[in-house]
């Protein structure tokens, strides 16, 4: 039997759930590449850490995630929402994202930024097709913390309820209505 659930419904059941919020860089052939990740992300424990994030393709990082089968995931603070805009409004496709930051190079070649709660880098173990994400299964090779491990709480990160209460207008919306 077909059960095809009711889509605000299941909306609201799926946002009951705490929805992290990630920047999550790489590269490719010398190039940088970075977007904002939304509560598409699952850290399971094993030894080493493992995670599962769906990686939207219609973001340029899709593409250079998919080809050097490495990344970065960043926490961010509360008194970030200027860098996570920077990442969520604007396409590696068309802007040097990381040439105003404070970045260094990792352990798997992937851009982490200096300036958030830590990071946490990631090498592909597989991946699976859909139509408009992939799913990748990622395993730990390196993390630093910028901040005491005592400062690292639940609730010291941001998730898109932050973001959606915090974050500037979209400039394409500001465009669409003639503010600037």
């Amino acid at each position: 039997m077909l059960n095809v659930a009711d889509h605000q419904l299941t909306d609201k059941l799926a946002n009951a759930i705490y929805r992290p919020l990630w920047i999550m860089t790489s590269h490719r052939d010398g190039e940088l590449s970075g977007s904002l990740v939304i509560s598409a992300l699952s850290l399971y424990r094993s030894q080493p850490v493992k995670v599962v994030v769906c990686v939207t393709k219609h973001d340029y990082t899709h593409e250079v995630v998919m080809a050097s089968r490495v990344f970065a995931l960043h926490v961010l603070r509360p008194d970030q929402i200027q860098l996570a805009a920077h990442f969520a409004y604007q396409s590696s496709r068309d802007v040097d994202k990381f040439a105003s930051l404070d970045y260094k190079i990792g352990l798997t070649g992937s851009p982490v930024l200096k300036d958030c709660l830590g990071y946490m880098e990631f090498e592909v173990l597989a991946d699976v097709d859909t139509p408009t994400h992939t799913v990748v299964v990622a395993e730990v090779r390196n993390a630093e913390a910028y901040v005491p491990l005592e400062g690292i709480v639940p609730g010291a990160g941001v998730n898109e309820e932050w973001f959606r209460k915090n974050a500037p207008p979209h400039p394409k919306s500001l465009a669409a209505t003639g503010r600037h």
